[in-house]
């Protein structure tokens, strides 16, 4: 058990995300904005979430971390942060990702307030083609979230534009990439490691067609951005087992995942699991959202975990949590 988390409900615990990919590794943005001073902080909106408050509604949502185990000094949360309790400096990336001054020792705790915001498939669905209501401000905007690495095959854009072209909206794009994903490619936690010089999304789609989550994630992120929607990988929790006794979620070092945050116009940042179907915020009420989110994340992942390979993943997702200190 790396933390407990006290929370009404299951979500993922979101600790940073990666806008660059050069069709093998990931980076972060160089962009570290902004430091405040704890304990008590307010979060400004991040890149992609300002004024949004006004056209979708949120809910508060407050999540307390109890650190079990030595970890590196970001601060998980469920997205969209808009509050932090903690005794210490705080920088806010422009991500939203949080990143604190200490190294995070067990026994640390720390609570943040959230403000999550309801959507579900048809406000999502109206929102139409993001491509076509991007201006040529919005892409520059957007623009390290909208490239494709030199690497990406023409068979890769092929199979983008395939699944792109019945769709009526980048919401039906993202749910059709989903299912041709979940029908030809198969996680798994032996997947190789693509030869070098080898463009690992076109491996996983056209070779292998074996994958564990960064490496599925990564396909989805780089086809819809050949569509030209704004997509980035995140990486954190899924939510863990929650005691049913004490409500608190208890998150394995077997929980470390990876998923794709896409960007809406009028709703923002919104999270897709390629290995898992989780409920949007809007199409579940507030009573069934924590069990739906467990069995559908948590039981899928964690089963996937228990075999004689889960330690190659681990180190991996958390590779990608430390490497970015």
């Amino acid at each position: 058990i790396v933390m407990r988390v006290r929370a009404p409900e299951a979500d993922f615990w979101r600790g940073q995300t990666f806008a660059t990919f050069d069709g093998r590794t990931w980076q972060v943005l160089d962009d570290v904005g902004y430091t405040a001073e704890g304990p008590d902080i307010s979060i400004e909106p991040a890149f992609g979430d300002h004024d949004l408050s006004r056209l979708v509604p949120t809910e508060e949502f407050v999540q307390t971390f109890y650190v079990e185990v030595d970890q590196p000094n970001l601060l998980f949360a469920a997205y969209r942060p808009d509050r932090v309790v903690f005794d210490g400096d705080v920088s806010i990336r422009s991500d939203g990702a949080l990143r604190t001054d200490l190294v995070l020792t067990a026994g640390s705790i720390y609570t943040v307030v959230s403000q999550r915001p309801i959507v579900d498939a048809t406000s999502l669905a109206r929102q139409g083609h993001i491509a076509e209501r991007l201006t040529q401000a919005g892409r520059d905007a957007f623009v390290m979230y909208l490239e494709v690495p030199d690497t990406t095959t023409a068979r890769t854009v092929q199979l983008a534009d395939q699944l792109a072209a019945e769709a009526t909206n980048s919401y039906e794009v993202v749910r059709n990439m989903e299912a041709w994903i979940d029908a030809n490619v198969r996680y798994d936690l032996d997947a190789p490691v693509p030869p070098e010089g080898v463009d690992a999304v076109d491996d996983l789609l056209f070779g292998s067609q074996l994958g564990f989550c960064e490496q599925i994630a990564s396909a989805l992120a780089v086809m819809l951005r050949t569509q030209g929607v704004p997509t980035r990988l995140a990486t954190g929790y899924v939510p863990g087992e929650r005691d049913r006794v004490t409500g608190v979620f208890e998150v394995r070092a077997s929980d470390a995942h990876a998923w794709v945050e896409v960007w809406f116009p009028e709703t923002g940042w919104q999270a897709f699991d390629p290995t898992a179907d989780v409920p949007l915020a809007g199409e579940s009420t507030r009573n069934s959202v924590g069990g739906d989110l467990v069995r559908s994340v948590s039981d899928t992942v964690g089963r996937l975990f228990r075999d004689h390979g889960r330690a190659v993943a681990i180190v991996a997702l958390l590779g990608l949590l430390v490497g970015v200190l």
